[in-house]
């Protein structure tokens, strides 16, 4: 068997790996032999892999979706930051002058429903805009600390160029079935830190990321290749359409809108402040002139 094995292959002796295995059987070395034999059926399985044409199409529109996906959610990070920097500013800059307005709406509301009960109403709605004010504030406070990333400029650029990077790997609905739970704790991992301006930590999950711990067995069948990519190709598109759909409605948020509409923010907070300060004295006199 082993002789006929050899007088086939002697036809192809000019492919060097088929050469090397009618040597070992001229030699009578049957071992090595099949040992180079495996090896040339397992790369050649493997090259079949990768000449399949339908399976080469699956993985460029994964690719694609992949890379549009990654863009779409770095988009939105980019500006919840952003919003978060200008609710930041907003209450460094406003805070003192909002509770002082609102303690002197609760003063002056208390005298008016003393004098008329009929406004008994307007002074408790102003004791609780002032407890939601409070709370707000000590939330505020946690969330401030989160908008001050000490980066330099190029700093900030390696930061979101690494969140794309990494995202584009680790996001859930990227990676295979069987590894959507373990991705989806890196990627709650990367969003955290780059919400901190970690980059120190977004660097070691982009690398970790790119090692492919996330990749598929090459074990698998071409049908089982392209049953998945099919899959995951689904899974991709849908949730590129749901980041697009949430990063537009931040887009179309009030907060949004507002803070678009502000190109010089210190000139916008200066003249809210100036507004306060005027709202405040109107307050304050009020209670001057109601005292009895």
């Amino acid at each position: 068997m082993a002789s006929s094995a050899a007088s086939r292959l002697q036809a192809h002796r000019e492919i060097s790996s088929i050469a090397q295995i009618t040597d070992y059987f001229s030699a009578h070395r049957y071992t090595e032999a099949g040992r180079l034999i495996t090896t040339v059926l397992s790369e050649g399985t493997r090259l079949v892999r990768w000449t399949d044409p339908e399976i080469m199409l699956l993985e460029a529109e994964l690719e694609r979706l992949s890379s549009d996906l990654a863009e779409a959610e770095a988009e939105q990070a980019e500006l919840a930051h952003q919003i978060a920097r200008f609710h930041a500013a907003h209450h460094q800059t406003l805070g003192a002058r909002l509770e002082k307005l609102l303690r002197l709406r609760i003063v002056l509301r208390e005298r008016e429903a003393a004098a008329d009960p009929a406004k008994t109403a307007d002074y408790a709605q102003a004791q609780q805009d002032y407890d939601s004010f409070q709370q707000d504030s000590a939330f505020r406070e946690d969330e401030d600390a989160r908008t001050k990333w000490e980066l330099s400029e190029d700093e900030q650029q390696e930061l979101k160029r690494l969140f794309r990077k990494a995202s584009k790997k680790c996001h859930p609905d990227v990676v295979p079935p069987d590894h959507q739970a373990a991705a989806a704790a890196m990627f709650r991992d990367l969003s955290e830190a780059y919400e901190k301006g970690d980059l120190v930590r977004v660097q070691q999950i982009a690398s970790q990321a790119e090692a492919g711990i996330f990749t598929t067995s090459d074990k698998a069948t071409a049908e089982d290749q392209k049953a998945s990519l099919q899959a995951r190709v689904q899974a991709v598109r849908a949730a590129l359409e749901k980041a697009r759909a949430d990063l537009a409605a931040v887009q179309q948020s009030a907060a949004c809108r507002v803070m678009s509409q502000q190109p010089d923010w210190d000139a916008y907070f200066q003249s809210q402040a100036t507004k306060l300060d005027q709202e405040i004295k109107r307050l304050a006199d009020a209670i001057e002139g109601s005292k009895p």
